[in-house]
């Protein structure tokens, strides 16, 4: 089965939501960065703050610093005499609004004078934590927040040491601040709401702060604080905890002159008041956007869905076999025409099919469908007509069970059914089929298998053809080629006993007439020798033309008594070298002419499968002819080699002398036929048919070209095992060899 592919409805949402998404992602980075934007500023702005608070107070600081050291340098307070300071002191302390006392004391602590004690009040602060501290500076030092005792408040004290002519510190001039009271003098520029102002000492205690004062008054940060940590940082920023578990961004700065830092610490709500407003607004837009878009979806994919399965559910009522099944061509216009061309095609499939139908029904063949259970789900009136069903009886059936003989029936459905489980079914078979009635007709079937779009094997195709008629013809023509091989092989043993016989006759007839030949011969002879003179030159002639006729007769049955013995000669095939026989063969006939000069030309290699001695024999007759009919030539030649034509070898004896008139190369080859006089070559015209004998037996053929006056070549082949040494080339010549 196919993978389905996603519906319209959930293709249109996928192309919502590719576009959502990134619309989302962009939202998303957008609030991140508006975030990081104002997390930024934030931070700017809080080091700001703090620092122009550090600064703020560092100058109150030094104007303090430099007006103590003024005062220091004052005569009348560095005599550190009681009955003259006080005076100096009260009119100095309006510029100190914040100061509860402007105070000097001795090395050993005592009040020396005061701007608001009484004189002679007796007061010491030699056991305060700060005076020991303070008295060994010997600067300006700005103390950490500190009860007062004798006060009752919080306090911090700037302490300036008074020196003497000599540089000794005599004494310390005191300011005691009353935190409760301080305030630092900050810039006028507007703070976030809500945002956390303060001065710390180095160890985390408040000078100062803009919370409400018994919040911060006496009391250190919290360990835990981010406050705690820049402090051990000295600087920085940081988010955290502030009071009441709110998250601040905290920024410190360090304030010059003192050991003191001041910081700020914006509420997180104010620093990302804009970026909550601006992605909920945003949010809102998105999420109304979403849900028009989700809408329009919706009622896209129902105009698109609803033609759509109408024109499924009539794809699918086609594929059930309904013949009323029609699409309905209205809604969205693209839909509509699919509609109308799936209509159009299913009109032209319909035709098809019937034309089809037409086609099986007419053809004078079996059609038949199967299932891959074995039933027939489709047949033409040709089965029907054949095997006495009705369609409305066939249709369903096992076939196997229904149409086979029943003797074959399992074994078939059994290979049937694996076949189709493999997809190995054969493609032609020949088998019977059984009619209703019990007749049987041999069915000559050709199969194809069936698949549906997915590739799956729904089946099997038939179309066979009866050939009971022509198995019968076929049976009635064996058992005549059965009789008729008997009659052939009656024949050829007839042939052969005859021929047999006929060699027999001729071997008997040449071995009788030897006789009679040489009585003829050697009375002839003796009459010459012994009446010579008594006869007359006519009857010399007589005489002469016996003994010649005598002795050409004797010639000729010497011939025939060799053809008849190469018919009778057993075959001792071997593989031999061709080319060495020639030679053997040549030097014979350069032994027996020594006169004749023949050129003659060898091919190296020549190796064939054959008898050897009925082989020389063959060279014996081809090369004695061609040194035969050379004998009149200036300069003969003779050449034997090999050369391949059509893939066979065909060996050849070539020479250069009176060749002959090719109307009758067809008598060369048979006994007795010769194509020149006597007079002119010897020979009884045995010699060739001795050849065509030979090469017969080696299931070759041999043949002859010539041209009367310029030679004649002799070719012959000795069937499949004969072989030259080079196969399909042109083979090495010989030098000439010349004797």
């Amino acid at each position: 089965m196919s993978r389905r592919s996603l519906s319209i409805r959930t293709q249109l949402f996928t192309i919502v939501a590719a576009i959502v998404v990134p619309l989302a992602g962009m939202l998303i980075y957008s609030i991140y960065a508006d975030a990081l934007h104002a997390i930024t500023d934030a931070r700017s702005a809080a080091h700001t703050l703090a620092a122009v608070t550090a600064s703020d107070t560092a100058r109150t600081l030094k104007a303090n610093r430099e007006a103590l050291e003024v005062l220091a340098q004052r005569p009348l307070v560095r005599r550190v005499d009681a009955r003259r300071c006080d005076p100096v002191l009260r009119d100095f302390r309006p510029l100190f609004p914040a100061a509860i006392d402007v105070a000097v004391f001795d090395r050993n602590g005592d009040l020396v004078c005061s701007a608001v004690r009484p004189r002679g009040e007796t007061f010491s602060v030699a056991k305060t934590p700060w005076f020991s501290r303070d008295i060994k500076a010997d600067r300006l030092i700005v103390g950490p927040p500190t009860w007062g005792v004798q006060s009752g408040r919080w306090l911090s004290v700037l302490a300036q040491p008074i020196h003497d002519d000599g540089g000794k510190v005599i004494g310390l001039l005191v300011l005691p601040f009353d935190l409760t009271i301080y305030i630092p003098n900050l810039s006028t520029a507007p703070l976030p709401p809500d945002t956390a102002v303060g001065i710390l000492t180095a160890n985390g205690a408040h000078v100062w702060s803009n919370a409400p004062l018994d919040t911060w008054i006496g009391k250190s940060v919290d360990p835990r604080s981010p406050l705690q940590a820049l402090l051990g940082a000295r600087g920085g920023e940081m988010e955290g905890a502030g009071p009441g578990s709110e998250t601040l961004l905290y920024a410190i700065e360090p304030i010059p002159g003192a050991e003191w830092y001041a910081y700020v610490g914006i509420p997180g709500r104010v620093i990302y008041a804009d970026v909550y407003a601006s992605a909920i607004r945003n949010s809102l837009i998105g999420l109304l956007s979403l849900l028009a878009i989700t809408g329009f979806v919706l009622t896209l994919s129902r105009r698109i869905q609803r033609p759509v399965q109408t024109l499924v559910s009539a794809i699918r009522a086609v594929r059930e076999g309904r013949e009323d099944a029609r699409a309905q061509a209205d809604g969205i216009r693209e839909i509509a025409e699919l509609a109308e061309e799936f209509n159009l095609m299913l009109d032209h499939l319909r035709a098809s099919e019937r034309r089809l139908r037409d086609i099986f029904e007419s053809v004078d063949l079996l059609t038949v469908m199967i299932d891959v259970g074995g039933r027939l789900t489709f047949c033409n009136q040709k089965l029907l007509d054949l095997t006495g069903w009705r369609k409305d009886e066939a249709i369903g059936r096992n076939w196997f069970r229904t149409f086979r003989p029943p003797e074959q029936s399992e074994e078939h459905l059994a290979r049937y059914l694996n076949g189709v489980a493999t997809g190995d079914i054969a493609l032609h078979y020949e088998g019977d089929l059984v009619s209703r009635g019990g007749q049987r007709f041999v069915i000559f079937w050709s199969h194809t298998l069936m698949r549906d779009p997915e590739g799956r094997i729904t089946g099997v195709a038939s179309i066979g053809q009866d050939i009971t008629q022509r198995k019968r013809a076929d049976a009635e023509i064996e058992r005549l080629n059965q009789t008729l091989e008997q009659r052939v092989a009656e024949r050829t043993a007839e042939l052969d006993r005859a021929n047999k016989e006929l060699e027999s006759f001729a071997y008997s007839v040449s071995h009788d007439l030897r006789g009679p030949a040489r009585i003829m011969i050697g009375f002839s002879t003796i009459l010459l020798e012994k009446s010579r003179d008594k006869l007359d030159p006519e009857s010399i002639d007589y005489v002469n033309r016996i003994d010649a006729g005598a002795r050409r007769m004797g010639r000729l049955i010497d011939d025939l008594l060799r053809l008849s013995r190469i018919s009778r000669v057993e075959m001792r095939r071997s593989e031999f070298d061709l080319s060495q026989l020639s030679h053997d063969v040549a030097k014979s006939l350069f032994d027996a002419h020594p006169g004749h000069q023949v050129q003659l030309s060898i091919d190296p290699g020549m190796r064939v499968d054959g008898d050897p001695g009925l082989i020389r024999i063959l060279l014996e007759n081809v090369l004695g002819n061609a040194w035969k009919f050379t004998a009149y030539v200036a300069q003969p030649r003779i050449e034997a080699g090999c050369e391949r034509r059509d893939g066979t070898a065909v060996y050849f004896v070539r020479d250069n002398g009176a060749g002959f008139d090719m109307r009758f190369a067809d008598k060369l080859f048979s006994p007795f036929q010769r194509l020149h006089r006597e007079e002119e070559f010897e020979g009884t015209g045995i010699g060739l048919s001795i050849v065509g004998r030979i090469v017969a037996m080696h299931n070759g053929v041999a043949w002859a070209e010539g041209t009367p006056g310029q030679g004649a070549t002799i070719h012959f082949t000795l069937a499949a095992g004969s072989r030259p040494i080079h196969p399909g080339k042109t083979p090495e010549r010989l030098r000439p060899v010349v004797s």
